[in-house]
């Protein structure tokens, strides 16, 4: 009954340490949980079965884990878990042949103070300089960048 008692102590903290590793990384819990396990099983077996019994449960164990840690870290092993996706979305730069200071345009989006206008029949990313724009008022340009417009609201 005491090796089973002491296995079972080991293999319960084999599995919160591999739990650890794989699959909840940086909360520690089980971890801790494992090597309190881990501990708990071999001081037991140094009790129940003695020193030779306990230098055996000792030896199995630290052999036991630094296998766990050797496949835990081999490439092969976080390459099945990973995503394996490319991003290749890229961010529209807005030419100086299609919008000038003073065009004018209306929004599609409200302006929070950013979100969507069209200028020229063209979509682009718009910044409100006079607080909240809400959809379908006329607005006029007032600086350009790179990526999006810096825009005013015309008043009627």
């Amino acid at each position: 009954m005491e090796i089973f008692i002491i296995v079972l102590l080991v293999l319960t903290g084999f599995i919160l340490i591999t739990l650890e590793l794989l699959v909840i990384p940086g909360i520690a819990v089980a971890g801790v949980g494992g090597v309190v396990f881990m501990t708990a099983g071999i001081v037991y077996a140094y009790h129940a079965l003695g020193a030779t019994g306990g230098h055996v449960t000792l030896a199995g164990t630290l052999i036991g884990l630094l296998t766990t840690v050797f496949f835990a870290f081999r490439a092969k092993t976080w390459n099945r878990a990973m995503l394996h996706t490319d991003v290749d979305s890229h961010v529209d730069e807005i030419g100086l042949d299609e919008v000038q200071v003073g065009d004018e345009g209306k929004t599609v989006s409200r302006l929070a103070p950013l979100g969507k206008v069209k200028i020229n029949g063209k979509m682009y990313e718009g910044k409100s300089i006079s607080g909240y724009i809400d959809p379908g008022h006329r607005i006029e340009v007032v600086q350009l960048h790179k990526t999006n417009v810096t825009v005013k609201l015309i008043n009627n």
